[in-house]
């Protein structure tokens, strides 16, 4: 299984990945801390904003099962993964420098075009 991070779910729009060929690693999950994160950020008038509403729309459109937490939402992410076991993907430095010292599988964009498992 794979949780999926905010940002990993907006680089994946950004740098126009297709999300499926990570399906390699695992079953796809998104916390609902994380979709919070990402429906507060559709609020915004941005790029990232719009990012955000069309990752909500990726979520729905692929059927994402999403696992109910609280917190905020890396806390929850180190959390649940560690608790099932997962893998994240996420490009966000200062949660990866958390999952590696909780010993959590990393996959992330390398060269905004394919995706690596660390």
């Amino acid at each position: 299984m794979i949780v999926l991070d905010t940002n990993i779910l907006i680089d994946v729009l950004k740098y126009k990945i297709e999300l499926d060929s990570l399906r390699e690693f695992g079953e796809f999950i998104v916390l609902s801390t994380t979709k919070r994160e990402l429906k507060n950020l559709s609020e915004k008038k941005s790029k990232d904003g719009m990012f955000a509403g069309l990752a909500l729309q990726l979520i729905k459109n692929k059927k994402i099962k999403i696992a109910k937490t609280e917190g905020k939402t890396d806390a929850s992410i180190v959390k649940y993964s560690k608790a099932h076991k997962c893998a994240v993907a996420t490009n966000d430095r200062e949660l990866i420098k958390t999952l590696k010292m909780n010993g959590i599988k990393i996959i992330r964009i390398r060269q905004r075009k394919f995706f690596v498992y660390e």
